[in-house]
């Protein structure tokens, strides 16, 4: 974890300098491998984040990941204004510095704070993880998980210039609207998580994901619902939000019981290549009966 967090603010450092190097060929392979550092450094630092969540919590485990994504929801809905004022203040090294730094800065009191945890490391042998591997709910759950972490990333690219195109609205606006879904994210993510602890994750999984569903059809919304209009698009916003709460918190607590244990972007704008932007939201609906289809084969 320690280590993840040391990659993460190293790279963020560097990619501010990139912009002291000559286009081309350079330039693309030191970008590259700077956001292939940081993607390995932030799957180490979350890795080992959500391994310690349920050593330490381990009868809280869905209050405690709930506040958890508080944080993750929190980033999502600050971190695009404030990496603006940043770039408009300094430029364009300014944001990726300030926030390596930070990063660099939580290392000391978070390796102080590890020490003091009783956490024992332990090894899990092949089998063990064979025999997860071919449980079927745990799978789709895993899957789930997978389609709730990559939502928001899916709109990343082609959410933008759907609003300026389609509505003519403003950086500032685009940003207002892009906050909805995190930002409700952000408030619901402890309430379910506790929510679940009391009552059971399942039915809080399915009513995220048939939320969520509905959401995307909407957020374009599909071709043969109606035409675009801002005020829906809104409403599908924070709707997805209110969705993906339900959805992911309580999967993870699922997770665990069962074990006793760069998609979401790429695949948006691969999908807009073949088709506009209403039709591959719609499109993403279907991925989110995987979730509802895990929780239907083993119910409780």
């Amino acid at each position: 974890m320690i280590f993840g967090f040391l990659l993460v603010g190293v790279a963020f450092i560097l990619l501010g300098f990139l912009q002291d190097l000559p286009d081309g060929w350079l330039f693309i392979v030191a970008a590259t491998v700077l956001r292939m550092t940081e993607g390995i450094g932030s799957s180490l630092a979350f890795t080992g984040m959500y391994t310690l969540l349920p050593v330490l919590f381990p009868s809280r485990v869905g209050l405690v990941m709930g506040v958890f994504e508080v944080g993750s929801g929190l980033g999502f809905a600050v971190g695009p204004p404030i990496g603006g004022l940043l770039y408009t203040v300094g430029g364009f090294m300014l944001p990726f510095v300030s926030v390596g730094a930070t990063v660099l800065l939580i290392i000391p009191p978070t390796f102080l704070l590890y020490k003091k945890t009783s956490c024992q490391p332990k090894v899990i042998s092949f089998g063990v993880i064979r025999r997860l591997s071919g449980n079927f709910v745990f799978v789709l759950l895993l899957i789930s998980q997978v389609i709730c972490l990559t939502a928001l990333g899916f709109l990343n690219p082609t959410f933008q210039p759907f609003l300026h195109k389609q509505f003519g609205l403003d950086e500032l606006q685009v940003g207002l609207v892009f906050i909805c879904a995190p930002a409700m994210y952000m408030i619901l993510a402890a309430i379910f998580g506790a929510l679940a602890d009391k009552f059971g994750p399942r039915g809080f999984i399915v009513s995220g994901f048939l939320i969520s569903g509905v959401s995307f059809f909407l957020i374009g919304p599909a071709t043969f619902i109606t035409t675009p209009r801002l005020w829906l698009t809104i409403v599908a916003s924070l709707l997805m939000g209110v969705g993906l709460a339900p959805a992911f918190i309580p999967s993870y607590s699922d997770l665990l019981k069962i074990a006793k244990e760069f998609i979401g972007p790429l695949l948006g704008a691969s999908l807009t290549q073949f088709t506009d932007f209403q039709t591959s939201t719609a499109t993403w609906t279907s991925s989110l009966g995987t979730g509802i289809s895990a929780v239907r084969s083993n119910p409780d």
